[in-house]
């Protein structure tokens, strides 16, 4: 029987577009938005300030640096945090669960994306409560992360679904005994939930 559901946030409960930031970081550096994509989207860098090996101030001078970017840190915030919009079918959708099941979030994040979901959107509310790479200091696929959730979701890993949108990760969930899904959209995230008898 399935007790608890964990949600991936970043393109399950809300969408996000990492060249919106690129095109508004575009004006106040010497390098075109292209290229500053791949900069704050860089696997290395994003897995550092995702584990906390840096601070956002860190990774604010190494983002200043490579692109030439003429801001303060602060500003760079601002123009570097707001890229989300919310997937209104999910949240309606975690409110029916939350009325029948333990609901929880498990992030790749950094803090500053962390801190403007939180003061922007009242839906982390809704979560009993929220695991995050920049505080447990490891990042999905890492099993650490995955094994933290448990231990706060406090049931057996086949009594837990976890959704996740890169295969990868809601694969990793699956070797650890989780009933894990891969988001695409709503509509058949419902069906996969109706098969494991996840009551909606």
């Amino acid at each position: 029987m399935i007790k608890a559901i964990i949600f991936d946030l970043g393109n399950v409960v809300v969408y996000f577009d990492q060249m919106i930031t690129a095109r508004k970081l575009e004006k106040y550096s010497n390098r075109d938005s292209n290229y500053i994509f791949e900069v704050i989207t860089d696997k290395n860098l994003v897995s550092l300030i995702e584990t906390s090996k840096i601070t956002p101030e860190e990774f604010y001078k190494r983002i200043k640096e490579r692109i030439g970017l003429k801001l303060d840190y602060n500003a760079f915030v601002e123009k570097f945090e707001n890229m989300f919009t919310l997937n209104h079918d999910v949240y309606n959708l975690l409110i029916k669960l939350k009325n029948k099941y333990k609901v929880y979030a498990l992030s790749n994040v950094n803090k500053i994306h962390f801190d403007y979901l939180h003061n922007k959107y009242k839906f982390l509310d809704i979560f009993h409560d929220i695991t995050l790479s920049y505080k447990v200091k490891a990042r999905k696929p890492d099993k650490k992360i995955y094994e933290y959730a448990i231990n706060k979701a406090k049931v057996k890993p086949n009594e837990i679904v976890y959704i996740d949108d890169i295969k990868e990760f809601s694969d990793m969930a699956t070797e650890l005994g989780i009933n894990g899904i891969n988001y695409t959209n709503t509509e058949k995230l419902i069906q996969d939930l109706r098969k494991l008898n996840v009551s909606i």
